[in-house]
């Protein structure tokens, strides 16, 4: 059985919040596999900058900064988890600067670069019971993952305000379930 690639992106500012409890269970489910984890509040950079250099040259995004290592990374694995809390109703800058520079994801004939089969797993926490004031931000994420024929799973995960984790833990073995479904 081949050993399945997961690159893990939690987008949110508190490190010790519900998407880092969320990430540390995602670990654990796949701990037998080649998992990287990445927390985009440790890291250093800037938004698309729409010099449309990556189609001029065919190439990934050309600026040099934290994310230039992850680019290449995300175009290999066959599992990508996202990890973002729900801000004002929908996603936080983080997640959408992150986002905007998967521009470079496609190439000049508009191919998706990410590997053919792979998956995108969208994980949303909100302070919100209603699971519905999610829909907005998951919409966008499965039009983004359809673009890039990614398949997707999302799941917004309610009453996970700051970082009380009593949401998640109440929600455990319901967000396991709908992993395992995610493969």
């Amino acid at each position: 059985m081949l050993i399945k690639s997961t690159l893990l992106i939690e987008c949110g500012s508190r490190k010790d919040g519900n998407g880092a409890y969320l990430a540390d269970m995602i670990v654990e489910k796949y701990a037998n596999e080649n998992v990287k984890r990445v927390n985009l509040r440790d890291l250093r950079y800037s938004g698309c900058l729409a010099c449309r250099k990556c189609k001029d040259q065919d190439s990934l995004c050309v600026q040099r900064d934290d994310l230039t290592p992850l680019f290449a990374g995300l175009a290999e694995v066959d599992r990508l988890v996202l990890i973002a809390p729900n801000y004002m109703g929908f996603v936080n800058g983080d997640t959408k600067q992150f986002t905007d520079r998967w521009y470079c994801m496609k190439d000049t004939r508009k191919i998706s670069r990410f590997k053919e089969g792979a998956k995108l797993l969208f994980l949303f926490t909100q302070g919100s019971a209603l699971r519905d004031h999610g829909d907005n931000a998951q919409h966008w994420m499965k039009r983004i993952a359809d673009s890039y024929s990614l398949g997707f799973y999302g799941i917004t995960v309610p009453n996970c305000a700051y970082d009380n984790h009593d949401g998640v833990r109440l929600k455990k073995e319901e967000i396991m379930m709908s992993i395992s479904f995610f493969g």
